[in-house]
């Protein structure tokens, strides 16, 4: 089982995955395992080196015929590739990742049901401050934003998912019951405690469900 993480930029995915990763089961085992990214951009002052693989361009293309959910943004600082390797999954445990919504979709039926899309959302003004935020920034990083904000509104339409809107989200669901993703776990995410209870429950139960059945 594999629980995709998605959701549009700032949205707290990468909180939401560490937080889950810190979870261990009574026999102390973690109760999920996280699949890294890969990606060719350089890693952010933030970042600490454990939320991707940092590879070269040159490795990357390596192992590009492995890797799902491939993609390339032309931004100012460069030509950035991602994907995810998911060659070496254990069905006896679960594991979790983060995604585009595209690639979501694309994985979540490459999986053939053995996946839960969680779709995180928060408002623009929230994640705009959380964006630009996060140090010092440069005309580039606002450029940045700007780009993220507009692809991500393009994925999100494309791939039947909501931005912000659980209302419209709920309604996407009713007219497409077949896509893999509930709209109960659409919610609007402020990574409080709360919040992040509430998604380690779903990943729990659903995980627990899936292996009694």
């Amino acid at each position: 089982m594999i629980f995709i993480i998605t959701g549009m930029a700032a949205t707290g995915k990468d909180t939401v995955v560490k937080y889950l990763e810190t979870l261990r089961s009574e026999e102390g085992k973690p109760i999920v395992y996280r699949i890294k990214n890969v990606t060719t951009r350089p890693m952010r002052p933030t970042e600490t080196g454990d939320e991707y693989d940092f590879i070269t361009d040159e490795e990357f293309n390596k192992r590009r015929p492995a890797l799902s959910c491939v993609r390339e943004f032309v931004t100012e600082q460069g030509c950035w590739k991602y994907g995810l390797d998911i060659k070496e999954i254990d069905n006896d445990k679960t594991y979790i990742c983060i995604t585009d919504p595209r690639g979501a979709v694309e994985l979540s039926q490459k999986m053939l049901g053995q996946s839960v899309i969680i779709n995180l959302m928060a408002k623009t003004e929230l994640r705009r401050e959380r964006y630009l935020g996060r140090t010092n920034r440069t005309p580039a990083d606002f450029e940045e934003w700007a780009r993220r904000e507009e692809g991500d509104k393009v994925d999100h339409i494309l791939s039947g998912f909501a931005s912000s809107d659980v209302d419209y989200a709920i309604e996407v669901k009713k007219e497409h019951p077949d896509w893999a993703v509930k709209p109960e776990i659409m919610i609007p995410l402020v990574c409080e405690k709360a919040e992040l209870k509430y998604v380690k429950k779903v990943v729990v139960e659903t995980a627990d469900a899936e292996i009694a059945a």
